[in-house]
């Protein structure tokens, strides 16, 4: 048995793709050409190259695969290679017999910090058992403009609308001024670099922000910069998209959130005014990051998986409510465990590896 990337073993991403679909119990984006060869080959570390991890035999039969995008993570103001991981299957042949594994000692040995999404409960205990540590649920914020709207869709019980009805009432967000300017590659870099200096995150500057977002296959996002007047200086990105689900019910899906405070504070502001005019019935977004918990919560949105009075769905083809409404993740780093576990350091959103995915 042979482990390495797909390029380096000589594996078309037709031979990936095929696998996939040989392999995996429902149909995904990534059995698809197109899309497997943005969400891979066109990542901007990729440079056009295959890194997905793959193990084969002797014959060169492909056994395992995890789908891979190389990335930068800015961890305690040093660039370190690092990477997404995502869609990890090994065939039925070919398990318990260690090569899942080896597929994480040959990553281990390549990357100082990886990431992974939506852990199966199979797969949990492999990672823990070399050195990742597992997070579920990840904290899910929602903003609700109209409760009776989504009731068919969520679990509420006698609690859920009085404390809601609190929540608007008493809400602190209309005071807060925003203003939004043009999203430059300058400003966005500025951003990114202010914000890493104090957040561990993956890099998200002028390059990686392009192809996760302007040049995505099937969805169309909003990117905006958002600044707060009476704070000179102070700057936001924000990324959302809309989606119609069930019974003409509209949410907004925001992906990233990151930027001083101030701005932060301006971007919900801007959130909450400006997307009911557009039908949204909703808001939701998922983030690991302390000042996104403060500031959330202080603003009225609920925190799903800790308000018991309050589920939604975070399936939407076709809607599924589950619990926990959240997906979970996985994370390792070679060296700075105990800073690299502080999640509340730690910036992770739907945005990284692909969790945003049809």
């Amino acid at each position: 048995m042979r482990v390495g990337s797909a390029s380096e073993l000589g594996v078309n991403g037709s031979k990936v793709r095929e696998f996939y679909e040989n392999n995996w119990n429902r149909r995904i984006p990534i059995m698809e050409q197109e899309y497997y060869n943005w969400n891979f080959a066109q990542a901007p570390l990729n440079r056009g190259e295959d890194h997905c991890c793959v193990a084969v035999d002797s014959q060169g039969i492909v056994l395992g695969v995890m789908g891979l995008n190389e990335r930068t993570f800015i961890f305690r103001n040093e660039k370190l290679a690092a990477a997404e991981l995502t869609t990890w299957i090994v065939a039925p042949k070919g398990q318990n017999k260690g090569i899942g594994p080896a597929m994480l000692r040959y990553l281990q040995k390549r990357y100082d910090v990886l990431l992974g999404m939506g852990i199966t409960p199979m797969a949990v205990s492999i990672y823990l058992r070399h050195g990742f540590r597992y997070l579920n649920p990840v904290p899910r914020y929602m903003k609700v403009f109209d409760l009776n709207k989504v009731e068919n869709l969520a679990y509420t019980d006698k609690r859920t609308s009085k404390i809601h009805r609190y929540w608007r009432q008493n809400s602190v967000t209309s005071q807060v001024p925003y203003k939004t300017i043009e999203a430059t590659d300058d400003i966005i870099e500025e951003v990114n670099s202010t914000f890493s200096s104090r957040a561990n995150c993956f890099a998200r500057g002028a390059t990686e922000m392009a192809w996760r977002y302007s040049r995505h296959p099937t969805y169309s996002y909003n990117v905006k910069i958002i600044t707060n007047p009476n704070e000179s200086g102070s700057l936001a990105v924000l990324v959302y998209r809309l989606q119609d689900i069930n019974d003409g019910v509209r949410i907004a899906h925001i992906l990233d959130l990151f930027g001083d405070l101030p701005a932060m504070k301006s971007a919900v502001s801007f959130v909450e005014t400006e997307l009911p005019k557009l039908g949204v019935d909703f808001i939701d977004f998922y983030s690991t990051y302390g000042e996104h918990q403060g500031l959330f919560l202080s603003c009225g949105w609920f925190m799903l998986g800790s308000d018991s009075f309050f589920n939604f769905p975070h399936l939407f083809n076709p809607v599924e409510l589950r619990n926990p409404s959240s997906n979970s993740f996985v994370l390792w780093g070679r060296d700075g465990a105990e800073s690299l576990f502080n999640f509340s350091s730690c910036y992770i959103s739907k945005q990284d590896c692909d969790f945003d995915r049809p």
